[in-house]
């Protein structure tokens, strides 16, 4: 077909890496495998070896088969098709068996069947402000693109779901202009799917981006629809995830600088310790986990986070939320306080004097620049509920809920998670912080009614320990300074290490002179 879908739709064929797998008739990955210089199933320089994880032996011929059928079994969901080797067509079951066995009929492992559905996207960022059309041919097709355009990372775009495939596509787009980004479902094979594809391309602008939602899992269709300018084909998606990334992938710069992670902490009450978690947390992911990190402290009026450090306050953050489109890396730098080598500080003007109303986009718009200057972002939310707190809760990456175990805390925190979960259908639970626990002689409500009425066990528990945080406090001091030993210590830096999903960085030993000069 001459038609094509625009410069900008996709790789060319030479850009294409199809996979390497082939798949044989009984469904299991033809992969050479060499069992040893000593046997006579393989050669030395040639396959693939099969070791027992607990010894590390090398497997004989019949548990080596077992490990690959098993290992080939995970990467396959689902029933394979057969497909000749020069058509694109399916072959019905009878040629398909009359095959059994034979080199002519083969079928291939797409990209899309090496994805891990319900994984979680650990590298997506935010989708620019595009438009994207869906035009599904299955309700299952159409309820996954709307569960995917609810999603955080999509926040930005706006997503119009129409049913009707490829026919209905074209027939829309004769007297409409094209997306930025269109997504079409059809159960068309083959010549059939490259004949009706190139209508499409005749009502495409040059600047669309089309990606082909099909049913045939075929290398041969993959790199003709490559040819033809299509952005993308996928085997029908079976989670939004799967969507999100791949859009993601289309619209996302790979070389553009990496994004931090956000962090969002926020109490069930007032006094119940979120900022102080917040701020302990952030210090930690800095100095013991090697982290570059910013705390971004967003409660105006009585933010603590200038105060803990012993930093003057600044009208930075007001003048940034003024004119959020005047924030750029260079301005951003001169506002950052700089708390430690790799932790700096955002914080509140904490003056009663103002009253002003910010645009809810203004908070999101420091948030993504601050994205930019650490890998994590650690934000400290007022009480108060508001529509931009909403906003900032559903765009993190994790939310901390931090609760005491008394009825009040008790009945908020089951408010905010139910409030919370909707908004973030993709993404991990928050996670709970029960704190200042087991205080003498108080009645408390116990860690499993926690988890049997809101569906959250509690990440850690922080232990009543007034003489420690209050020192700390009075210090302006992080509380590993001065109880490094203590429970609630170790909590905070069990905390820390699940956040950012990795161990403690390990602390250079000092060197014998500088142990001597620090005698």
């Amino acid at each position: 077909l001459a038609a094509s879908l625009g410069p900008s739709g996709g790789p060319s064929t030479s850009d294409v890496t199809p996979p390497a797998p082939r798949i044989a008739d009984d469904g299991f990955e033809e992969v050479p495998v060499d069992f040893g210089a000593d046997d006579d199933f393989g050669s030395d320089d040639a396959g693939t070896d099969f070791y027992d994880e607990e010894d590390d032996d090398l497997l004989d011929e019949s548990a080596a088969i077992d490990a690959l059928s098993a290992l080939v079994a995970d990467e396959i969901d689902g029933e394979v098709d057969f497909y000749a080797d020069e058509e694109t067509v399916a072959l019905d079951d009878e040629p398909a068996r009359e095959g059994e066995g034979s080199t002519e009929l083969s079928t291939y492992v797409s990209p899309a069947a090496a994805v891990e559905f319900d994984a979680p996207l650990e590298d997506a960022r935010i989708v620019p402000r595009i438009s994207i059309h869906a035009f599904c041919e299955e309700h299952a097709t159409s309820e996954t693109v709307e569960s995917a355009a609810a999603d955080r990372r999509l926040r930005k775009t706006h997503v119009t779901i129409q049913m009707g495939g490829l026919a209905g596509a074209v027939e829309h787009y004769q007297d409409a202009p094209t997306p930025n980004l269109l997504l079409v479902e059809t159960e068309m094979r083959g010549r059939e799917l490259l004949a009706h594809l190139g209508d499409l391309a005749a009502v495409c602008d040059p600047s669309t981006k089309v990606v082909i939602i099909g049913y045939m899992n075929d290398i041969g269709l993959y790199r003709e629809l490559m040819r033809q300018g299509v952005s993308e084909y996928l085997v029908q998606p079976r989670s939004p995830l799967q969507l999100i990334q791949l859009i993601a992938d289309l619209y996302v710069d790979p070389d553009s600088a990496p994004k931090g992670k956000t962090y969002a902490f926020i109490g069930s009450r007032g006094g119940v310790g979120s900022s102080t978690l917040a701020h302990n947390i952030s210090w930690a992911a800095a100095e013991m986990f090697d982290t570059e990190s910013v705390l971004v402290d967003l409660d105006l009026a009585f933010g603590t986070a200038a105060l803990d450090f012993e930093q003057d306050t600044t009208s930075g953050l007001i003048d940034a939320l003024n004119s959020p489109e005047r924030l750029d890396d260079v301005l951003l730098e001169r506002l950052l306080v700089k708390c430690t080598e790799k932790l700096k500080l955002f914080a509140a003007p904490c003056a009663l004097d103002r009253e002003e109303e910010f645009d809810d986009q203004a908070f999101e718009a420091i948030v993504d620049q601050v994205q930019g200057a650490a890998s994590g972002v650690f934000i400290d939310l007022p009480h108060a509920w508001t529509s931009w707190k909403r906003r900032i809760i559903t765009a993190a990456d994790q939310v901390v809920v931090c609760a005491t175990p008394d009825l009040a805390s008790f009945r908020n925190t089951k408010n905010i998670v139910e409030q919370i979960k909707p908004l973030r259908t993709n993404d991990p639970d928050p996670i709970l912080v029960i704190n200042q626990a087991d205080v003498p002689k108080r009645p408390e409500i116990p860690e499993d009614q926690f988890e049997e009425s809101i569906g959250l066990a509690p990440k850690v528990t922080i232990p009543w320990d007034p003489s420690t945080f209050g020192v700390a406090a009075t210090s302006a001091v992080p509380i590993f300074e001065i109880g490094a030993k203590t429970k609630a210590a170790a909590a905070l830096r069990e905390l820390t290490s699940e956040l950012l999903g990795r161990d403690e960085a390990k602390k250079r030993g000092k060197s014998f002179l500088s142990a001597l000069l620090g005698r």
